[in-house]
C-alpha cells in the first residue's frame, strides 16, 4: 500500500461506506450498527446510488423512505440534510446555481437530473423559457405525475401553462424509471403531438429529453428530422446540435 493511500484510507474507500463514515463517525455498539442498517435500507431504497440519496428531493420521498430517515439519530439526519444542500448546489440543481439561460440539451439535464433521475415513478415536467431562452422562474414545473401515455390527452394543459406564463419556447422533460432513458414508441407519439402543438400554436418546443439514471436522451439531438425543416434551421440554431 502507498504512503499516501495508508495515510488517507478514505480514498479507496466505496462512495456507500464513505457516505456511512460521514453521517456515522466512527462511533460503535449496537446503536451505531442500527442505524447503519437503516442508512443501508434507506441506501437500497435508491439502488445503492450515493448521488440519489444525495440529490433527492425531500418532497419526493415516498412514505418508506421518510420513515427510514426519521429512525436515524437527529445529528445524522442533520449531517444528510446538510450534505443534500450541498450536493444540489455543486451540481446545479440549488437554486443558487440554476442555470439562467438554457442552451442546450446538457443544461437541461444539469437543472433536472438531480430531480428526476432517481425517481421510481414517472413525471412529467414542463420548462418555459423566454425571447432569449432564459429560463422563467416557477416554484414547481411538475406538470404530471403518471406514464406519456396518460399524458397524450393532456398536451392541451401543457401548453395552457405555457402560454399563461408568456413563454416563447419550451422545453418538455420526464424520467424512466428503470433507469435506461431509450425512448418507447409512446414517447415519441408525444414527442411528434409536442411539435405539431407548438405549431399551431407558434409556441416551438425545443425539446423532449428523457431522463434517466443511465444517462439523458434528447430528442432533439437524437431524432431532430421530427421537426419541420424550418424549425431545424432556425430556433434550433441556438439550442444544441440538431440530427438530421
Amino acid at each position: 500500500m502507498s504512503s499516501s493511500s495508508s495515510s488517507q484510507p478514505w480514498k479507496t474507500l466505496p462512495d456507500e461506506e464513505l457516505l456511512l463514515r460521514l453521517l456515522l463517525g466512527s462511533s460503535g455498539g449496537r446503536a451505531a450498527a442500527a442505524h447503519r442498517a437503516t442508512l443501508q435500507s434507506l441506501l437500497a431504497e435508491y439502488r445503492e446510488d450515493v448521488r440519489g440519496l444525495l440529490l433527492g428531493q425531500a418532497s419526493e420521498l415516498d412514505l418508506l423512505r421518510e420513515q427510514l430517515v426519521s429512525q436515524l439519530p437527529r445529528p445524522c439526519r442533520r449531517r444528510l440534510a446538510v450534505l443534500q444542500e450541498l450536493a444540489r448546489r455543486l451540481t446545479g440543481s440549488g437554486s443558487g446555481c440554476m442555470p439562467v439561460k438554457i442552451t442546450s440539451p446538457d443544461d437541461v439535464e444539469t437543472l433536472m437530473r438531480p430531480i428526476l433521475a432517481f425517481l421510481h415513478h414517472e413525471e412529467v415536467h414542463l420548462l418555459l423559457l423566454d425571447t432569449k431562452q432564459q429560463l422563467l422562474p416557477s416554484r414547481d414545473r411538475l406538470l404530471y405525475k403518471g406514464t406519456i401515455n396518460a399524458m397524450l390527452f393532456r398536451i392541451a394543459e401543457l401548453f395552457r401553462e405555457a402560454i399563461r406564463r408568456s413563454a416563447t419556447f419550451l422545453i418538455v422533460c420526464h424520467n424512466h424509471p428503470s433507469g435506461d432513458p431509450t425512448p418507447s414508441s409512446e414517447d415519441e407519439a408525444f414527442t411528434r403531438s409536442l411539435i405539431q402543438a407548438g405549431q399551431l400554436l407558434d409556441l416551438p418546443v425545443l425539446d423532449h429529453l428523457i431522463v434517466a439514471r443511465r444517462g439523458c436522451y434528447s430528442f432533439r439531438c437524437q431524432r431532430g428530422s421530427l421537426w419541420p425543416k424550418e424549425a431545424r434551421a432556425g430556433e434550433a440554431g441556438s439550442f444544441g446540435k440538431v440530427s438530421t
